[in-house]
C-alpha cells in the first residue's frame, strides 16, 4: 500500500508520502485481522509523517503483544514522527519494554509522547525512564492516569536529576560510574498514586514543575 483513497476531489488516490498528520483514534485497529501489522506496513511509506494519533484503540490484547512491541520498538523509530499519541491502549509493563528500546534508538525523532490512561505500573515506568537515559530528542512526556506510584516516579527523578549512574562493564573496586544526560524537560504524572513529597522531588529534578504545555 503506497496510496490512500481520496473520495472528495475527483482523484482516485494520493501518495502516503504526502501525509504529515495521521489521526486514527478509536478506529479499532487491534480488532481488525492483522490490523497492527498492516499499520506498520503503511507507516513505512509515510515518510513525511510528523504526528501520529493512535489513542483509544485498545491496541494491546492477550494475543498481540509481540506485534505491538514490534510496532513500538522497531517500526516507529524508523519513521520521522515527532508527536505520538498512545493514550488508552491497554499498554502495560511488558509493552513498556518496547518504549525503552525505541527511546534508546539512535534514529528516534519523538519530541512528544503521550501514554496517559494506560496500565503502566512501576516496572514499566522504570523501563521508560531507562530508555530516556540515551534519548536526545524527547522533550515532553505525558504518563498521567497510570499506576507508576512512588517507585516509578523515583526512577524518573534519578534520571532527570542526573543522579542515576551506570556501572561500567568491569564493575571495578573504584565503582567507576558514567553520568547520564537526557533531553526531557516536561513530565506529567498526575493521578498515578504519587505522594506529595515525591512530586516535590520530581519538580526539583525537572526545574520547572510537572505540568506540560500544549502539543507542538
Amino acid at each position: 500500500v503506497t496510496h490512500v483513497a481520496n473520495a472528495g476531489n475527483g482523484h482516485e488516490s494520493f501518495p502516503l508520502t504526502y501525509i504529515e498528520s495521521l489521526y486514527l483514534s478509536g478506529c479499532g485497529i487491534s480488532s481488525q485481522r492483522n490490523g497492527i501489522r498492516d499499520l506498520a506496513t503503511i507507516l513505512q511509506h509515510c515518510t513525511h509523517l510528523k504526528t501520529l494519533d493512535l489513542r483509544y484503540n485498545d491496541l494491546v490484547s492477550s494475543t498481540n503483544h509481540n506485534d505491538v512491541i514490534e510496532l513500538i520498538a522497531e517500526c516507529l523509530p524508523k519513521t520521522n514522527i515527532e508527536v505520538l499519541h498512545m493514550e488508552g491502549n491497554n499498554i502495560n509493563d511488558d509493552i513498556a519494554k518496547g518504549f525503552k528500546v525505541a527511546l534508546s534508538s539512535a534514529s528516534i525523532r519523538w519530541k512528544e509522547l503521550y501514554l496517559g490512561s494506560n496500565n503502566i505500573k512501576s516496572r514499566g515506568a522504570i523501563c521508560i525512564a531507562d530508555g530516556l537515559k540515551h534519548n536526545e530528542t524527547l522533550i515532553k512526556l505525558y504518563i498521567e492516569c497510570n499506576f507508576i506510584g512512588n517507585e516509578g516516579t523515583h526512577a524518573f527523578i534519578q534520571v532527570l536529576g542526573n543522579q542515576k549512574m551506570e556501572d561500567n562493564e568491569n564493575n571495578s573496586k573504584d565503582d567507576k560510574k558514567i553520568p547520564v544526560n537526557i533531553a526531557l524537560q516536561k513530565l506529567w504524572v498526575e493521578n498515578n498514586g504519587v505522594g506529595k513529597e515525591m512530586m516535590r522531588e520530581l519538580g526539583k529534578a525537572l526545574n520547572s514543575g510537572s505540568i506540560i504545555g500544549d502539543s507542538l
